[in-house]
């Protein structure tokens, strides 16, 4: 009799665990100006180097987390990555016009930086392993 309950007992838990799956995580960027309007068609880039100017050596890349898109309508970009990370995310946007004293309309560059972290998780069935984060971009003159 003990050796059923034991076998109920490893066929639940087997049933158990088995409904979870691992899942490599998502991020969400939103692209938003200083007043919180997104922004369309801002470059998003991310990568794990956090070297001020944005270089690193290459050999300490893995450019499984170097990715580049167009924010959407939204003001979103959405990247999926293999694994668990740290990564730096950066978006420029040149859509407005700067605020200046010439007739001449003279474009901004806005530029934003911000830190993602994100996990790969064990999630049920159905779920999902998403994260945010938000970019606010501003001029730079």
């Amino acid at each position: 009799m003990k050796g059923k309950g034991i076998f109920v007992l490893v066929l639940l838990a087997a049933i158990v665990f088995s409904c979870k799956e691992t899942l490599r995580p998502t991020l969400i960027i939103t692209v938003q100006d200083s007043t919180g309007t997104v922004l369309e068609n801002a470059t998003i880039r991310t990568h794990p180097c956090f070297e001020p100017n944005g270089s690193c050596r290459p050999e300490d890349v893995n450019i499984n987390f170097v990715k580049e898109a167009p924010s959407n309508s939204a003001g979103q970009a959405i990247f999926t990555y293999p694994y668990s990370a740290i990564i730096e995310v950066d978006a420029i946007w040149s859509g407005a016009p700067c605020d200046t004293l010439d007739t001449a309309a003279v474009w901004c560059l806005f530029h934003g930086r911000t830190v993602a972290q994100f996990e790969t998780k064990k999630v049920d069935k159905g779920d999902v392993n998403e994260y945010s984060v938000r970019v606010v971009v501003i001029p730079e003159y």
